[in-house]
């Protein structure tokens, strides 16, 4: 697969109730992968790269980053660098793919 056209839209903060894992086991090979894990805590954040990339190249990006291999997408509302609420898409790790004894 060649690379996307994509476009970066700057770094955003995730609005509380999330934190980064390393608790996703991979499909193909079984190593920890990253994961926005949802907690309760409202003062957990995520920061991150927001990309915008054509429609016509989204199955090929949901093909790469494991959709209906281990992850699925969520909609999910940031703020960007300005203070803006902007609902972005990403990718979530599946209930049966946490292994949380690749955090110990």
């Amino acid at each position: 697969m060649g690379g996307l056209a994509c476009q970066a839209a700057g770094s955003h903060l995730s609005l509380g109730c999330r934190t980064i894992r390393f608790a996703s086991t991979g499909s193909k090979d079984g190593s920890a992968k990253c994961n926005a894990f949802r907690t309760a805590e409202p003062t957990d954040a995520v920061i991150g790269a927001v990309y915008e990339i054509p429609t016509n190249e989204k199955p090929a990006l949901d093909l790469a980053e494991g959709v209906g291999s281990g992850y699925h997408e969520e909609i999910v509302q940031v703020l960007s660098p300005k203070g803006k609420k902007v609902a972005v898409r990403t990718y979530i790790a599946d209930e049966t793919f946490i292994d949380d004894s690749l955090c110990a």
